[in-house]
């Protein structure tokens, strides 16, 4: 993942996306964990709506991702749900 190795190396950089292969294979999430990028990846159901319905949910969480990505340590990473707008689930980074 070059892009993620390239926001690493810039530094003060916080993601947010769907693609969840980061966290579930083992090679991607080292390089995650190498970047020390903090992170915000959207649960299960979001792939499944229309694009303009997770853009308005997006816009319903950008706050409080905004208000957490400045709270926690770099490399922290999180489940953004797609049901429960109240709350994130945390995600271990080290693989």
């Amino acid at each position: 993942m070059t892009w993620l190795r390239g926001l690493g190396t810039e530094g003060d950089w916080v993601i947010v996306s769907g693609d969840t292969r980061i966290v579930k294979t083992p090679e991607l999430k080292a390089e995650w964990a190498r970047t020390r990028l903090t992170a915000f990846f959207l649960g299960p159901g979001w792939m499944n709506i229309p694009y303009w319905e997770q853009a308005v949910l997006l816009v319903r969480w950008w706050p409080k991702i905004l208000e957490q990505s400045s709270l926690v340590d770099l490399g922290t990473g999180f489940e953004v749900p797609y049901r429960s707008p109240s709350r994130f689930k945390p995600i271990i980074v080290r693989p």
